[in-house]
């Protein structure tokens, strides 16, 4: 079995070493605000940029022993956030954390969350408090059975040597009511239980109390606990984002060894505002430390890219006719474009190597060019739609972009070089990038198909450039 491995997995990274961006200041930052007296920390940064290696990295370098790291995410897959809706996927994290392995606590705890639950069920964290329930309803049954006279079948007994028991049994039924009722009693006083009813009562929604009960619940204040608020800057309005924040403070106050980490983007932080006329301070008001991310400079995503492909070097040599050393400047155009981040840039690389791949294993035998995989893995990323319209094939199987490519091997130019991508184009054109060989990488073929025959094409490119060298010398 193979065990080499091509692909970058979009993890976040746990030690310096692989760090290439550089977040050991930010770390240390925040393990000093959480030492300090810092309760609420804001972590501000755009999506991909880091967050999660920065969390990653403090829980290697804190105290594990003193300090307990949860990560929670608070997304809503269906943009509905009413009161406590954020606050009750938040307890709902905290409770599979805690009780993974115990379904009976985790289902006591949901059906707290969620009074109105729209189901008759009794539930309790407690397995004798759930047997104890049980016997006492039986016993309860026996004494209405017997009141009514419906247990005749104990006369059978009565010619029996067994008679001396019928008065026994008798008066065991008809204690039962009493033994059942000081049973459920005791075991309702004593126990944590949740009843939930059919009927859909607005009164009996979460409140703000049974919110503290819970929390101080689930999190264990004999040991230090961080709370890892991720995608709460998905919530549909800044001022949920604010409020949330805020609500933190007051109802999980009590929990002196909770510390929270919220993870937001600056243009959520940037809105968060309850004073237009002091929006400036009001944004600060609800943490007691921030550690702002900037962004990465796009000529650095250079570097991060080449850190990247030399730290699996050895692998990534052992494809076939690949050497990384040799191509390793091909790469950069990977490292272009608009709105990257690191997870953009590790997809990218490795839709170029599944590419690359791909037509090495379907076209064995051929030649497979790199650059050319480089190539259209950056415009079908850079230019999604743009991308598909170039190789929309039209009745005669023709497309745009091999059109394009022709005309470039014709005249050593381009017509049109208005929009970004045909700009780009032409760039790869020029750099060799992209050849009248086009079409394997483009679309998907099976893998018996026989089309592509390397040395046809580069009969057809000299064709192609004895037209223009002659087009030349008319000139």
């Amino acid at each position: 079995m193979d065990n080499k491995k091509y692909y970058f997995q979009d993890n976040p990274i746990d030690n310096y070493e692989d760090d290439y961006v550089g977040f050991e200041e930010e770390v240390n930052m925040i393990k000093e605000g959480i030492q300090s007296n810092s309760r609420i920390i804001g972590l501000i940064s755009d999506y991909g940029s880091g967050k999660s290696t920065i969390i990653k990295l403090l829980d290697n370098v804190i105290n594990k022993d003193e300090y307990n790291i949860i990560n929670i995410n608070l997304f809503d897959p269906d943009g509905v956030n009413n009161k406590f809706e954020a606050h009750k996927r938040l307890l709902v994290q905290l409770a599979n954390n805690k009780y993974k392995n115990d379904k009976m606590k985790l289902s006591y705890i949901i059906k707290r969350i969620n009074p109105n639950y729209r189901s008759i069920n009794i539930s309790t964290k407690s397995k004798i408090s759930f047997v104890c329930i049980v016997i006492s309803i039986f016993l309860l049954c026996i004494s209405f059975l017997y009141s009514n006279n419906l247990l005749h079948y104990l006369n059978f007994l009565a010619n029996t040597k067994f008679s001396s028991l019928v008065p026994v049994i008798k008066e065991l039924c008809r204690l039962s009511g009493f033994a059942g009722f000081i049973l459920l009693f005791v075991t309702i006083m004593k126990s944590d239980i949740v009843c939930n009813y059919l009927n859909n009562d607005p009164e009996q929604e979460l409140n703000e109390f049974d919110l503290i009960e819970i929390s101080q619940e689930l999190i264990d204040e004999k040991r230090k606990t961080i709370l890892v608020i991720e995608d709460l800057d998905r919530l549909s309005d800044p001022k949920e984002i604010e409020t949330f924040i805020k609500e933190l403070n007051i109802y999980y106050k009590s929990m002196s060894n909770t510390k929270f980490i919220i993870a937001v983007t600056p243009d959520e932080f940037m809105e968060m505002s309850n004073n237009e006329n002091n929006a400036r301070d009001s944004k600060y008001k609800p943490f007691n430390l921030i550690v702002n991310l900037p962004s990465i400079k796009n000529s650095d995503y250079e570097i991060i890219l080449k850190k990247l492909l030399n730290s699996n070097k050895e692998t990534l040599n052992k494809l076939p006719d690949f050497d990384l050393d040799q191509v390793i400047d091909y790469w950069t155009w990977l490292s272009f474009g608009n709105d990257l981040n690191i997870r953009r840039v590790k997809h990218r690389i490795n839709d170029t190597i599944h590419l690359y791949k791909t037509l090495c294993n379907r076209f064995k035998g051929r030649y497979v060019e790199i650059k050319t995989c480089i190539a259209i893995t950056y415009l079908k990323d850079e230019y999604e739609s743009e991308y598909l319209k170039l190789i929309q094939e039209d009745g005669n199987g023709q497309f745009a972009l091999k059109s394009i490519i022709d005309e470039f091997i014709v005249k050593g130019d381009i017509n049109d070089k208005n929009s970004p991508i045909m700009k780009d184009i032409y760039e790869l054109l020029k750099g060799d990038y992209l050849d009248s060989n086009i079409e394997m990488y483009c679309f998907n073929y099976s893998k018996f198909n026989e089309i592509f025959n390397s040395d046809e094409y580069h009969l057809n490119d000299a064709y192609l450039n004895i037209i223009f060298l002659m087009k030349q010398l008319k000139k």
